[in-house]
């Protein structure tokens, strides 16, 4: 789900303290319980021996207190133990537009599963890294750093805007599918509108 959405949870009509609530849930991210649906469909799968296709655009798991009271972390890790153990090829694929951040890209990670089945891909736009640029900005170009850099090439300090939005193309650059599939981060790259074909053919092959 990308957009946020809106748990409506009624009143008890037996309890007259109680009311009605609203829960915003954000998109793009698991869930309690949408991390615990993905863990017992990676079981049930699994027990058939099915091949699946994951696709990814996930910033992460919900991380509020009422989340973990939820049992976020223990979906998370019954989602580890699925793929760690997964009998059958996995294709993350990470469409057009999509990202795959935080805990979500630790959690598919390729190498996790003991028996070498987990392939990731990505179309050229999408964007893979447990940071976003900004977070990796702050952490390796620090304002300091910035001023540094300005000062070396004589720049004004009105173009400090610029020479952040240069920090952030840099450290975007290294979420590109081209760059992850030179780290061999990433086991190939296949824009969207060839997916249906390529996936097609890697699946007769499988079970042809």
């Amino acid at each position: 789900q990308t957009a946020t959405t809106e748990l409506v949870v009624p009143a008890d009509p037996g309890d007259f303290s109680t009311s009605e609530r609203r829960i915003q849930h954000p998109g793009c991210l698991w869930l309690p319980d949408s991390a615990a649906k993905t863990a017992e469909a990676l079981e049930d799968m699994g027990r058939e021996h099915l091949p699946i296709i994951i696709l990814a655009n996930w910033r992460g798991f919900s991380g509020g207190l009422r989340d973990l009271f939820e049992g976020v972390l223990q979906a998370g890790s019954g989602i580890v133990e699925g793929l760690r153990k997964y009998p059958a090829p996995v294709f993350v694929y990470i469409p057009r537009g999509a990202e795959l951040r935080g805990g979500a890209w630790v959690v598919l990670d390729k190498q996790i599963n003991e028996h070498g089945n987990i392939q990731i891909l990505m179309d050229p736009s999408a964007r893979g890294g447990i940071l976003e640029p900004e977070g990796t900005a702050e952490i390796r170009f620090k304002k300091t750093a910035i001023r540094e850099w300005m000062e070396r090439d004589g720049a004004d300090e009105k173009e400090y805007p610029k020479y952040r939005a240069g920090a952030l193309r840099f450290c975007d650059s290294h979420d590109r599918a081209e760059a992850l599939l030179a780290q061999q981060v990433i086991d190939g790259v296949v824009d969207l509108a060839d997916a249906r074909d390529f996936f097609t053919k890697k699946l007769e092959e499988l079970l042809g």
